[in-house]
């Protein structure tokens, strides 16, 4: 299903994505936050975000930070799963691993083994994944279906050390 968005849709889902990403690290960062840094009201954005990604504000922040969580493993490669998901915003590693299963179809530990089973062939891996590019070819953003990655080809940010996100 091809997806038509504006200019004014695409700088909406571009300040959206950079909000969320701003606190990615952040797991008191919640929906209300979200609505004030947006500047809109609860119902105008859920509404915006609802017809333009199928998800609710609750959700596309946990969309963006598993999104970040699996660029994250694809840039490491090898990281333990409680900095992993404290680094992207989860403060239950538990919880992190259920979400990021339903998501993608694979735990992070398996995702990992196939990582290093695999090398660098990632694109196997977000094929698998349904990762698919979003506002046009040679875009940095990515769209699954009808829900958000985070900018780039990896997290927005670089990890150093175990867990500590830095922004670039």
């Amino acid at each position: 299903e091809k997806l038509e968005y504006t200019s004014m849709d695409e700088k909406f889902m571009r300040q959206a994505m950079a909000c969320v990403n701003a606190h990615i690290d952040d797991c008191e960062f919640a929906q209300a936050d979200f609505t004030r840094e947006m500047n809109m009201s609860r119902t105008i954005l859920t509404e915006k975000l609802k017809s333009l990604t199928g998800l609710t504000p609750a959700a596309f922040i946990i969309d963006v930070r598993l999104r970040a969580a699996y660029h994250l493993l694809e840039e490491q490669k090898k990281m333990r799963i409680a900095d992993l998901a404290y680094a992207s915003g989860f403060n239950d590693p538990k919880y992190f691993s259920t979400c990021f299963r339903k998501k993608f179809g694979f735990s992070p530990k398996e995702f990992i083994d196939r990582l290093n089973e695999k090398g660098d062939k990632i694109a196997l891996l977000s094929a698998e994944a349904g990762l698919k590019p979003f506002f046009g070819k040679n875009s940095t953003c990515m769209i699954h279906v009808r829900s958000i990655f985070v900018p780039g080809r990896f997290c927005p940010g670089r990890v150093d050390g175990i867990g500590s996100i830095h922004r670039i």
